[in-house]
């Protein structure tokens, strides 16, 4: 990979932290209708260093808009008090929030950015007009006439004035783009110094990245501002590992440009180098292709480590020292399982609060109100699951806001707060991760689901004898709405089945709890990992099928009593009251030699997206730590895809063993 690669990702990783800073901080703001002071700075900051480093990499129309928006909060800024019209200035805050996001997730895709900003910078432009022209005037016009204009900011060479100050800075190991950092660092400062000298005397050579990241970076500067306001400028830049700053003498003549060289042999303070060292240590950038091909690697390991332990060959001899090398081999491989994995988690934290624009955006082109509220999203998952929740919780919070929520007016008249309610929920369940999305809306009509149901033709049995999960899970079907009137948001008939279709390509499934009037929730059971599952081998004639244990409920050996025969002929099993329908998996797969009689095999209980049913195998074989492979793509061209198959395996013995799709069997 090439520097200039390399400078791009840590620009665009760094830079869409910084928007989704930004974004959180707009979100508040328009909600208290008001910015304070903090947010104020931190928004002013967010695009202070989004324009640096947007120079830096010659995105000039980032550049531009960043800076435009930049001197826009200069303004109020520099005066509390100013005038503005809150609405316009979120209005433009979020339009420009967009577009940065926008170029630089298509900068992610390997495309330059492409869209123009000047339709944005002339609103910008005129709004300043507006803002500068309504500002309080002065007391003393006549003292404001007779003020003597500022100096220019980049007033480098102008006579040096006030005192004279020097910084000595380190950055964080691995931060990358030093030379950009420490010219980000002297932009932060430049209106207040009459001069500013800096060792290496040009931070953007090629060699200069070098020097700063053995050696620091340091500051000489002359500036009439307070020690303390410049110190806090630049403490306010990031990636700072240790920072000493001190007031020179007054005697103490501006160093030239021959004494700089002196300098660069000098190494930064040997505290703050020290401080440094060790904070730099606390963490390592990784690319995630090196995770993923870790991983790869260790469920290669783990196949492995089966087909050793499980051969049939050994296993037929009685060798003590090898089964204790393979316990203490199962164990190493366990731990190391468990460190990739722990390297892969993430919390669905960010996940959640990017959906917090969603609600707003839907309730300003609506007219509803509705606050989201979050929980557990200190909840972790793997990386290759949470990258594939975005889409499906942006479709259930806007189905929610949209469809659920009533507008303010019959919310009031139902004797309800204004303001709706969509509760986002995140809790660890054993192996796997519950995700609900509750709102407190209308909830979902059983009567006017059927009814529309029943006119598309989607019922399968008879309305009375559905459940109310079946009938809420018609929602699920492709082109079903019950909105009349389509809107930006819903009435398409989209949305719903890519949900469960999403959730299912990830293992998970999606069930539905509504009550008339009161509400509904959406829950979403999701495995933590995609990568290595535990399953249960289950065996059917000659052949070994996998099962998830997620999915599995129980296994039982049935009594007559708790065999029924429907009268359209299927098998059902009696449950605690309940009657669960049986499929054979001998048949589904047209698999010779099974067990016919139930005496003489097993049921398994499992759940699934479409409710819960019975599994008929010969006997089970035992658990299994199993490695998701896609099937071999020579059965997906000649046979299509396989409804009930998630996937394969390798066994023991080296055989291929099919992973079974709970969700996708029944169907």
């Amino acid at each position: 990979m090439s520097q200039t690669d390399s400078m791009l990702d840590v620009y665009v990783y760094e830079n869409l932290q910084l928007l989704e800073e930004l974004e959180t901080i707009l979100l508040s703001a328009e909600k208290e209708e008001r910015f304070t002071g903090p947010e104020v700075d931190a928004i002013f900051r967010v695009l202070h260093t989004v324009k640096g480093s947007s120079a830096m990499m010659s995105f000039d129309g980032l550049t531009h808009l960043s800076h435009a928006m930049e001197d826009l909060f200069s303004c109020i800024r520099a005066d509390r008090e100013i005038a503005y019209d809150h609405p316009k200035l979120c209005f433009l805050s979020f339009a420009v929030q967009d577009f940065l996001r926008s170029e630089i997730e298509q900068l992610q895709e390997g495309a330059p950015p492409s869209r123009d900003p000047a339709p944005l910078l002339g609103e910008i432009d005129a709004y300043c007009k507006t803002l500068k022209a309504d500002g309080p005037v002065p007391k003393d016009k006549d003292a404001a006439k007779a003020a003597p204009a500022p100096a220019p900011a980049s007033a480098q060479n102008a006579p040096a004035e006030g005192k004279r100050y020097r910084a000595r800075i380190m950055f964080e190991k691995g931060c990358m783009m030093e030379n950009v950092r420490a010219f980000g660092v002297i932009k932060s400062i430049e209106a207040l110094c009459a001069s500013i000298s800096t060792v290496p005397e040009d931070v953007l050579r090629d060699d200069s990245e070098e020097y700063i990241v053995e050696n620091g970076f340091t500051l000489t500067m002359v500036s009439s501002a307070a020690a303390e306001t410049l110190k806090e400028k630049i403490a306010g830049n990031f990636f700072i590992a240790a920072l000493t700053f001190e007031e020179l003498p007054e005697k103490e003549p501006a160093r030239a440009a021959a004494q700089v060289s002196e300098e660069k042999a000098a190494p930064a303070a040997p505290q703050a180098a020290e401080q440094a060292a060790h904070q730099k240590q606390a963490y390592l950038n990784v690319r995630i292709e090196k995770l993923d091909k870790l991983m790869e690697l260790v469920g290669e390991i783990v196949i492995s480590e089966s087909i050793v332990a499980k051969n049939p060959d050994i296993q037929a001899l009685r060798l003590d020292s090898f089964d204790k090398a393979t316990r203490q081999l199962g164990k190493l491989t366990d731990e190391l399982q468990d460190t990739v994995m722990s390297m892969r988690m993430l919390s669905v934290s960010t996940t959640f609060h990017r959906l917090e624009r969603i609600v707003r955006d839907v309730c300003v082109k609506t007219g509803k109100q509705a606050d989201l509220v979050i929980r557990g999203e200190e909840t972790e998952m793997d990386k290759s699951v949470i990258d594939n929740l975005g889409d499906p919780l942006m479709h259930i919070v806007r189905n929610a806001v949209d469809h659920g929520i009533e507008p303010p007016d019959v919310r009031r008249q139902m004797g309800k707060p204004a303001a709706g309610r969509v509760t986002l929920e995140a809790y660890n369940a054993g192996g796997e991760v519950v995700i609900s999305a509750s709102d407190d809306g209308q909830g979902l009509d059983r009567a006017a689901l059927l009814k529309k149901a029943s006119e598309k033709g989607l019922l399968k049995k008879r309305a009375e004898e559905m459940t109310d999960r079946e009938v809420y899970s018609l929602i699920f079907e492709p082109g079903f709405s019950t909105n009349s009137v389509v809107t930006e948001f819903s009435g398409r008939g989209v949305g719903m089945d890519v949900v469960r279709r999403d959730i299912e390509k990830i293992g998970g499934n999606v069930s539905i709890d509504s009550t008339l009037g009161k509400g509904m929730s959406v829950h979403l059971r999701i495995p933590q990992t995609l990568a290595i599952i535990e399953c249960m081998q289950v065996g059917v004639g000659r052949d070994i099928f996998l099962v998830p244990l997620l999915s599995i409920i129980k296994s039982f050996q049935p009594s007559a009593g708790e065999l029924l025969v429907g009268p359209d002929g299927r098998e059902m099993a009696l449950l605690r009251g309940k009657c669960y329908p049986i499929m054979r998996l001998h048949r589904s797969f047209a698999i010779p030699d099974a067990q016919e009689a139930f005496e003489n095999g097993i049921l398994v209980q499992v759940s699934s997206a479409v409710g819960e049913y019975c599994l008929f195998v010969d006997k089970l074989l035992g658990e299994q730590q199993t490695v998701i492979k896609p099937l071999p793509a020579y059965i997906s061209q000649t046979m299509g895809a396989q409804k009930g198959v998630s996937g394969c395996t390798i066994l023991g013995d080296g055989s291929v063993s099919l992973i079974l799709d709970v969700n996708g069997l029944m169907e």
